[in-house]
């Protein structure tokens, strides 16, 4: 819980959008939004559900290798 300032300008207590989502970047549970909630899940990362079966990597180990460096270079140029 935290005070935010809105587009309106008004000042409030603002509660987190809070969410979990898997490796493919599906939403698998959320919490209600502008109330106080609590969010509890059972992670199971290695879940045959969560293979990737067509690439033969996980869809993670294929973004890294191929969106990696585009994103270091951002980060890079936020540090200077």
């Amino acid at each position: 819980v935290g005070e935010e300032m809105s587009i309106t300008g008004y000042e409030g207590v603002g509660y987190g959008d809070s969410y979990v989502i898997d490796p493919h970047g599906e939403i698998l549970a959320r919490t209600q939004r502008h109330v106080e909630d609590m969010l509890i899940c059972d992670i199971r990362p290695n879940h045959p559900s969560l293979q990737d079966r067509g690439w033969r990597v996980g869809r993670s180990i294929w973004s890294a290798r191929e969106f990696g460096p585009a994103l270091q270079e951002a980060l890079n140029t936020l540090d200077q």
